[in-house]
């Protein structure tokens, strides 16, 4: 009877143990099975990404390394060339402004006008300006019209006349430094020079920049200065 117990109990413990070393197989089987399916994975998509780029490469979508160096020198060398450092800026006509901290550069614009451009120019502001002072004199004149628009009417006339002495004054100054033609023409603050030059010098548009300054109060980045050429 002890003999059959303990041949039982023999058989029951080589059992447990069989169960457990089947379990134990199992379960490593599965994580040997889940590593090489992962590996497999990243295999497949590193074979993939290689495929890709070399795919990209030969379509010329991939940048080189060294045409990526060449595109950051290029940027950098235009950045150099941009850095802000212009002494003008140009306007919509083509026109050149002196900058606020280097005034008295510009751009060298010649146009070919006739030669009684300046003689007409100046005739005609003149007249303009007759008939504008002419039409403001009316309206102060006139009793129906109320007192804040005759005192509006008499600054206006007051503005075209401070206006006029101004332009005359620099004119004079310019004619005396040897800029024989030269037209000055003040509106809203801002004035433009018209000189007879095929070209200009930086001295003398510095020189003719100053006189404008001087004889008309008008600040440096507001004065556009522009060399014409007169047919004889």
């Amino acid at each position: 009877m002890k003999k059959v117990v303990r041949k039982n109990q023999i058989i029951v413990t080589a059992l447990a143990i069989m169960i457990v070393v089947a379990g134990y197989l199992n379960f490593t089987g599965q994580e040997i099975s889940t590593s090489g399916l992962v590996s497999s994975q990243n295999k497949e998509q590193s074979a993939k990404k290689t495929s890709d780029d070399k795919k990209k490469e030969k379509d010329g979508s991939v940048e080189t390394s060294a045409d990526s160096k060449e595109k950051e020198k290029t940027k950098t060398d235009i950045s150099a060339e941009d850095d802000g450092s212009d002494d003008y800026t140009v306007n919509e006509d083509g026109e050149v402004v002196a900058s606020k901290d280097n005034p008295g550069e510009a751009v060298m614009v010649s146009n070919s006008l006739s030669g009684d451009y300046f003689s007409s120019a100046k005739l005609s502001r003149e007249q303009n300006r007759a008939k504008n002072k002419s039409t403001l004199m009316e309206i102060i004149n006139n009793k129906s019209v109320a007192s804040a628009d005759k005192k509006a009417a008499v600054k206006e006339v007051a503005a075209i006349t401070a206006a006029a002495e101004k332009e005359n004054a620099a004119e004079l100054m310019l004619e005396a430094k040897g800029f024989t033609d030269a037209m000055v023409s003040i509106s809203e603050g801002n004035a433009d020079v018209v000189v007879s030059a095929k070209e200009l010098s930086n001295q003398q548009i510095a020189q003719i920049e100053d006189i404008v300054k001087r004889k008309t109060g008008i600040a440096a980045q507001k004065i556009v200065i522009t060399p014409v050429a007169v047919e004889e």
